[in-house]
């Protein structure tokens, strides 16, 4: 009889010979108010990838419980700790009991364990434990598999380079990481942004889209961040205004212009002279135009009076070739580029780690799972927790099979199903005249001698004739098995209440066959397959057995049948 408990009863365990962290004592206090097993905390704290992981953990085991759908009463006599999926990777547990064996009954009500590690990898983790436990029910003992689970979160956190942040460095299967740029250059200097995310991707901006990575693998993830001071280049003259002509080297001499640029603050930089030239024009060095406004003012230099005023503009900073007008006259073009001042290249390293191979194959009754670095396997039967171990496996039950696994990295997934249909064997109870199988399946079809028996379509057939039985199960995931022939032999006399006479019964070369008319007479083995034909046999016939295979046939004539055995 198998008992489920309507209970979670929560262990965190790892396999032995992980005893990393520190030692831990259980908190006393941690006691429900159901009767039932619990843990304290019953969810553990988050957990940030990159930052150092501890936890003490204290679990209740009671020595006694009460199923809540039968109400019947168990003694919590030993749980063993099997195996165990799901924990974080870069994270491991110490506990307080060695042998991962604890035992209720006996007194051992209280266990702790700590949690420990830094862990890598963000997500929320269900850490399942398979463990066996001995339960006694109405002075019995019985054994069966339980599954336990609690989750753990681990947060991914905020990572920063210097010069951008992103919200996540590793995953199982595929990593999406969402980076922003942190440097910014205060107006009116510009900043560039060049992405290469490692992954044959590449963006500029501040903020790109979020990046995935597909690729088991480690990707290097770069910035660099470029930072653009406006500069004026080039000043050109197309005409200036007639308000020159005033000194004496005018009078043979065409205007002088220079400029003088001024900012908020005052005059920064005052040209050259051009000498007579109305179109002049001025290449500076990159002379930087950060702190607007920017005005530029015009002059004809003068050898012996006040040097003449030509006009003023307000420069328009923003890169290009913007004309100007002072509107008495002068005109003209400017020449403003961006130019790098500075660069800062940070990278930081994107790993993704691979996802266990899924895939489940069956081989008669041997399943066999292809990842060749599995860590843990959980396997599942139909849904619930199967008591199997290790890889691969024997299958002895019919069920549909899979299994949970994680390999080196920490890395869990689920693989395939694979249905197995286990041979059916017919159990014959003579003292109560019964053949039954295992009450497990979905329909059932009685045979005798090759033939469906009419109602017979229960897992049991009560019965003691003799004769082949055997019997057609189906399931509703697909198996369709038919079980092995099983042979009654109860008693079978020289000759049958129709009047057929057969001797000897049973028989081992020949045996004969009296009380027959002149119709044809047939030789049909358990399945009821002809293997041989007579027509117009005498009163007496005989049959030579020698080609037959062990065990029940039938002749028949007419309405008239016999069986016998050939050993």
């Amino acid at each position: 009889m198998k008992i489920l408990f309507g209970f979670t009863l929560v262990f965190l365990v790892i396999t032995q010979g992980w005893s990393q962290c520190e030692s831990c004592t259980p908190d006393s206090s941690c006691i429900s108010t159901d009767g039932f097993p619990m843990m304290c905390p019953v969810i553990p704290p988050d957990a940030t990838v990159g930052e150092y992981y501890t936890q003490q953990i204290t679990f209740y085991l009671p020595a006694n419980v009460n199923d809540p759908g039968s109400g019947i009463a168990a003694a919590l006599v030993e749980v063993d700790v099997m195996s165990i999926t799901g924990l974080p990777y870069g994270m491991e547990i110490t506990f307080n009991n060695d042998d991962d064996t604890f035992l209720p009954s006996a007194g051992e009500n209280f266990g702790c364990a700590t949690l420990c590690g830094t862990p890598v990898i963000p997500g929320t983790f269900t850490i399942s434990i398979n463990a066996n436990v001995l339960l006694e029910v109405l002075g019995f003992e019985t054994s069966q598999p339980q599954s336990f689970s609690t989750s753990i979160n681990v947060i991914a956190g905020a990572g920063n380079a210097n010069s951008f942040a992103f919200d996540n460095t590793a995953g199982c299967g595929e990593v999406s990481v969402n980076y922003n740029a942190l440097v910014q250059a205060p107006a009116p200097d510009s900043t560039g942004y060049f992405w290469d995310f490692g992954n044959g991707q590449s963006s500029e901006g501040a903020i790109p889209q979020t990046v995935l990575y597909t690729q088991p693998g480690d990707y290097t993830a770069a910035l660099t961040t470029t930072i653009y001071t406006l500069k004026l280049q080039t000043v050109l003259l197309n005409g200036v205004n007639g308000n020159w002509s005033g000194d004496f080297d005018d009078l043979i001499s065409e205007v002088d212009p220079y400029f003088v640029l001024s900012d908020a603050n005052g005059v920064v930089y005052t040209s050259s002279t051009v000498d007579n030239n109305p179109n002049a024009s001025w290449q500076l060095d990159g002379l930087s135009v950060s702190n607007p406004p920017y005005t530029i003012q015009f002059f004809d230099e003068d050898d012996i009076s006040q040097d003449d005023d030509l006009g003023t503009v307000t420069i328009n900073t923003s890169a290009g070739t913007p004309a100007f007008d002072a509107g008495n006259g002068t005109s003209g073009a400017l020449w403003l580029v961006w130019n790098p001042t500075s660069e800062l290249t940070d990278a930081i390293t994107i790993t993704v780690f691979p996802l266990p191979d899924t895939l489940l194959v069956i081989d008669n009754n041997s399943a066999t799972i292809t990842e060749p670095n599995a860590q843990t396997v959980f396997w599942l039967q139909n849904d619930m927790p199967a008591n199997l171990s290790g890889n691969p496996v024997t299958l002895v039950e019919s069920g549909v099979y899979s299994a949970q696994i994680t390999n080196e990295f920490g890395c869990a997934s689920t693989t395939n199903n694979v249905v197995y249909c286990a041979p059916v064997s017919i159990t014959h109870d003579a003292l109560a005249g019964e053949l039954f199988v295992d009450d497990i399946y979905d329909s059932y079809q009685w045979f005798l001698d090759g033939l469906p028996i009419d109602g017979a379509t229960d897992s049991y057939l009560m019965t003691n004739e003799p004769g082949n039985y055997a019997v057609d199960v189906t399931t509703n995931y697909g198996c369709d098995i038919t079980s092995a022939v099983l042979t009654i032999v109860n008693a079978i006399g020289e000759h049958d209440r129709a009047g057929l006479h057969l001797f000897p019964n049973p028989a081992t070369e020949i045996t004969w066959l009296n009380g027959l008319s002149n119709e044809t007479v047939t030789l049909s083995d358990a399945t009821g397959r002809i293997v041989s034909v007579y027509t117009n046999p005498t009163a007496r016939l005989m049959l030579n057995l020698t080609s037959l295979e062990p065990g029940v046939y039938c002749c028949r004539q007419g309405n008239q049948s016999i069986r016998f055995v050939k050993s």
